[in-house]
């Protein structure tokens, strides 16, 4: 049987500066990386589907409200905003 780690409990400093220095060490690997990242937008819609998926967005969960699930829908919508139209070329990472 496995034990179960508690995590540690850090300062309120501690965690802003560890917070802070994820931050910068993700920039720094996104703008200094060898990565190649999507950045084309796409103005005309693709003639070929390659992935197609339907959900529902608002379901009933157990033991969630469904008025908690609002927030679940405004982050959809600003992240489809965002990504709709992007065009992933072989070898660039999304």
């Amino acid at each position: 049987m496995s034990k179960i780690v508690k995590p540690v409990v850090r300062s309120r400093y501690r965690r802003l500066i560890g917070k802070e220095y994820y931050i910068f060490k993700r920039w720094l690997q996104w703008h200094f990386s060898f990565t190649s990242w999507a950045k084309v937008r796409e103005t005309e819609m693709c003639k070929h589907t390659v992935f197609d998926h339907k959900s529902l967005i608002m379901r009933p969960l157990k033991n969630v409200d469904m008025y908690l699930q609002e927030n679940k829908k405004t982050n959809l919508k600003i992240a489809v905003s965002k990504l709709n139209n992007t065009l992933i070329l072989p070898g660039q990472t999304f």
